[in-house]
């Protein structure tokens, strides 16, 4: 399933930033997980997680890698504005058993000094993926969805990427009453 997502991803080169790659990401994960025969569904919102070794905590500066959504901030409001996403991470989960996949892990070191310039990843290195339950995650991490960025994420998808908004729709991963999948 991760070789599939992987794939499709590469395929996506050039057409999506790796800042931008988590929505497709969770789109791809949900749809190949649905694939095999278990539902899953596209989560947004908030998540964060520690950067910074305990050691090397000034006390001052962060601490957290994060994508914090705030559905009224002036900044939410003027990226949807100009056809953006906001600040805010996406991800699949499996309902049934808890689990939340998250294939973004593996491009966090990496996208901290964008967003952080002159820090450096001296935690311990995310895996690769993340695939389970809350109470499995390391120690640090949050992910907190939200309805409002889950309905942008979907809205993104359907004005921009049709084809893969019909692919959900398709597996009944579209919410029907307020996206019409």
């Amino acid at each position: 399933m991760t070789a599939e997502v992987l794939e499709r991803m590469a395929a996506m080169r050039g057409a999506v930033r790796i800042e931008q790659g988590c929505l497709f990401y969770a789109v791809l994960t949900a749809t190949a997980v649905s694939k095999r025969g278990v539902r899953a569904i596209l989560q947004a919102g908030s998540a964060s997680w520690p950067f910074k070794a305990p050691e090397r905590d000034d006390g001052v500066g962060p601490t957290h890698y994060s994508y914090m959504f705030e559905a009224g901030s002036t900044s939410t409001v003027l990226r949807l504005a100009n056809g953006r996403l906001p600040e805010m991470h996406c991800w699949a989960a499996i309902p049934a058993t808890g689990e939340l996949i998250d294939l973004t892990t593996r491009h966090l070191p990496e996208l901290l000094p964008r967003a952080l310039p002159g820090e450096e990843w001296s935690a311990p290195v995310p895996p690769l993926l993340f695939w389970g339950r809350a109470e499995s995650m390391p120690a640090g991490w949050r992910y907190e969805a939200d309805a409002g960025a889950i309905g942008i994420a979907f809205e993104c998808l359907r004005r921009g990427y049709p084809q893969l908004f019909a692919e959900m729709a398709k597996r009944h991963l579209v919410p029907p009453r307020r996206f019409g999948g």
